[in-house]
């Protein structure tokens, strides 16, 4: 189900639709899935382990890849997709999903894969892989 993702930087909301872009795919991201700070420590000759867990755990930033599905002609295809990449290539920002009610914050772009997927010379039909990174794991943003 294609649906539409929001890109804050700034005070400036965006939706990928200004680039004539859909989401195709958009991971559910969950909260706190990778503490950072907790230790363990086995000792070969007792059955347990000792674990100690600070007052305040940390929590790693996460990966996650993005799918989206641009439709147009062609001659519009690269303006708005370059668009897009430059948008979101030089500085952080935070984005959102409205379908799944999904958002992070201190997001940035990691690197991007372009793959023409068109069956028509006169429409293109293209799929644009990002790969980003959130630093902030613990907060789930709407806009």
């Amino acid at each position: 189900m294609a649906h539409t993702v929001l890109i804050k930087k700034g005070l400036e909301v965006k939706d990928i639709k200004d680039w004539g872009l859909v989401c195709k795919d958009f991971p559910f991201l969950l909260l706190k899935d990778k503490p950072k700070n907790i230790y363990t420590r086995e000792y070969k000759d007792e059955d347990e382990n000792y674990v100690f867990v600070p007052d305040t755990v940390r929590y790693d930033g996460k990966d996650f890849s993005v799918t989206f599905y641009y439709g147009g002609t062609r001659l519009d295809a690269f303006t708005n997709i370059q668009g897009f990449i430059n948008y979101i290539a030089d500085s952080e920002f935070t984005i959102y999903n409205q379908y799944l009610g999904v958002g992070r914050q201190k997001t940035r772009m990691v690197n991007s894969n372009v793959t023409d997927k068109s069956v028509l010379d006169s429409y293109a039909v293209i799929e644009v892989t990002v790969n980003f990174r959130t630093e902030d794991n613990i907060n789930n943003i709407s806009l």
